[in-house]
């Protein structure tokens, strides 16, 4: 027991860092930024707990709350039940504010994330690129959404526990971990990809065994197709309340104006944000915007050249890998149908594979120049959203 409890000391160590740094920026960025109006402030502010600690809750995390406090109200659909329904559970149990239990569920996710992709990953890349692939996710520009009132971390958990429950053949709690997949986000819609590609590694490994277990073991299908039970759940919830199997998707113009519900290609969206360089002014929206186009592309450069790799059979877990890089890029594409780029940063956080290559690199310099830039722009970012500007 203590030999493990030292293992894991780099981890927490590196855990509490993270923590600790976002929430000195959280209390030092008033004295650099003036705050700006958001919706739902009052509400937030009626907690009684000092803006450094409610300002985590901006923007969507507010509407989570307002969920998890009164149920689902006209035009908040869009956003998927599981977190605020945790929030909401907590509160019953125990006497306390649903802002605080919000943001126990999203640090103790990540946690769990952290180990459980250590662990995940033992399998897939050398153990000494493991620490790179974490250290990149706690410092890229948006990984403060992971300790906000938000969906990101727990999504994130319940992922690496779904992975790391098959890879361990744990089908019952990997069903679980996929139906909550389906019921906290969208994209969780799509985890059938990776939870398909590990599988099918797995048969590829047992060879001669393969046949076999392919028609002996019936439950890693039911695995498999368990995130579209909790998407259909969510679905049928929807038209049994308000008459729109597709409310969360018919509401995204409402949740953002920038959204539309006619799809729209990417190419497209790339050209929009090109017109809008060439003739918007320059503010704090351009500079957004600039983020946006910058993250969105190099993350979707970086998944194309992990692609590239795994067609010339350059990983030794071809099927796990190619599920997880065709997840990173849906998870990166499906945002930007609705015509815009807004919020790709922060779903960025979900594309994976991103974040092994980059973890794998074998060039340290330029690792730790890449940790630097994110860094940089995870403090300016993070300094605005706590000031009530929109970042993502």
């Amino acid at each position: 027991m203590h030999d493990l409890a030292m293992k894991q000391k780099p981890l927490l160590l590196l855990f509490a860092i993270f923590l600790i740094i976002d929430i000195l920026v959280a209390i030092i960025s008033p004295f650099f930024i003036s705050a700006s109006i958001f919706p739902y402030l009052d509400d937030l502010q009626k907690t009684g707990l000092p803006s450094f600690i409610y300002s985590f809750a901006n923007f969507d995390g507010a509407i989570y709350l307002k969920i998890a406090f009164s149920g689902y109200l006209p035009l908040t659909q869009a956003f998927f039940p599981l977190y605020p329904l945790l929030i909401r559970g907590f509160s019953h149990l125990v006497p306390g504010i649903p802002l605080v239990f919000g943001l126990i569920i999203s640090y103790s996710s990540l946690l769990g994330t952290l180990l459980l992709l250590r662990s995940f990953l033992k399998k897939l890349i050398p153990g000494k690129s493991i620490i790179w692939v974490l250290l990149f996710i706690l410092a890229f520009p948006t990984s403060f959404f992971l300790q906000s009132v938000y969906t990101e971390s727990l999504f994130l958990f319940l992922f690496a526990c779904g992975l790391w429950s098959i890879q361990h053949k744990k089908w019952y709690l990997a069903c679980i971990c996929g139906i909550a997949l389906g019921l906290t986000r969208l994209v969780g819609l799509f985890a059938v990809i990776p939870f398909a590609g590990l599988y099918l590694q797995q048969l590829n490994d047992q060879k001669s065994d393969s046949k076999i277990s392919f028609k002996q073991h019936i439950f890693p299908y039911v695995v498999i197709v368990s995130p579209t039970l909790g998407f259909f759940i969510y679905s049928f919830y929807l038209q049994y309340s308000v008459g729109d199997f597709l409310a969360f998707f018919h509401l995204q113009p409402l949740s953002n104006a920038g959204r539309s519900t006619s799809l729209v290609l990417l190419p497209q969206v790339m050209y929009r944000y090109v017109k809008i360089f060439l003739t918007a002014q320059l503010n704090f929206q351009y500079f957004i915007a600039v983020i946006e186009f910058i993250i969105s592309t190099g993350v979707g450069a970086v998944l194309a050249y992990d692609f590239w790799r795994i067609y010339k059979k350059k990983y030794k877990q071809l099927f796990t890998r190619f599920g997880l890089n065709l997840f990173s890029v849906v998870n990166l594409i499906l945002p930007t149908l609705t015509g815009t780029l807004t919020s790709v940063p922060r779903y960025a956080l979900m594309s994976i594979s991103f974040f092994i290559v980059l973890g794998t690199m074998q060039n340290k310099q330029l690792k730790i120049i890449l940790l630097g830039i994110f860094g940089l722009l995870h403090i300016i970012l993070l300094a605005y959203f706590i000031q009530g500007y929109f970042v993502s």
